[in-house]
């Protein structure tokens, strides 16, 4: 994907590796919005400030020390690191004083198990998109890789809830899909 913007394929080779690691932090960025949102809901935004200044202090630090020595991988790989660990304590914290004893349930089946779906679904689409005309076909593959996950998310939210409101505009949108 880095070669259909920039056209320069040294290039994209030499920041393939941050961006991974970009992509994977920004993961755990989007898996914080939950409990994120939890919080603001029932008015509490302590755990979020708090974290917020933490996050600022460590980032920055690690910015500093590793971008000279390492590079791009130098600012990515401190971004990963600090969103993984604000995940998980993010998550902990706010899952285990709003939702009583549901931070097991919240990190496997609403975490966990969608990340999965994505990988596999992800992994699967780029092996066989590689049998195939690369360049801007990849965007092609890429939505085709996103819808799959969708849908196969959808159908984990379907068994998880089956008696939510949501669950027939989604059983009809699946099925339209299906169908076609």
């Amino acid at each position: 994907y880095i070669y259909i913007w920039t056209q320069d394929l040294s290039i994209s080779i030499s920041i393939e590796f941050a961006a991974i690691i970009l992509v994977i932090a920004n993961l755990f960025v989007a898996l914080q919005y939950g409990p994120y949102f939890l919080a603001l809901a029932n008015g509490h935004t302590k755990t979020n400030m708090i974290l917020g200044i933490i996050t600022i202090i460590f980032l920055v630090i690690l910015l500093l020390k590793l971008t000279p020595i390492y590079g791009i991988n130098g600012a990515a790989i401190p971004f990963f690191i600090v969103n993984l660990i604000i995940f998980f304590v993010l998550g902990f914290i706010i899952i285990n004083k709003f939702l009583k004893s549901e931070f097991k349930i919240w990190f496997l089946y609403d975490s966990l198990l969608p990340c999965i779906i994505n990988l596999v679904m992800i992994t699967c689409i780029v092996s066989i998109s590689k049998k195939f005309p690369q360049g801007y076909f990849t965007l092609i593959y890429g939505f085709i890789a996103f819808t799959i996950s969708l849908i196969c998310c959808s159908l984990v939210f379907l068994k998880r809830f089956p008696e939510h409101k949501n669950n027939k505009i989604i059983k009809n949108i699946i099925t339209w899909f299906y169908f076609r």
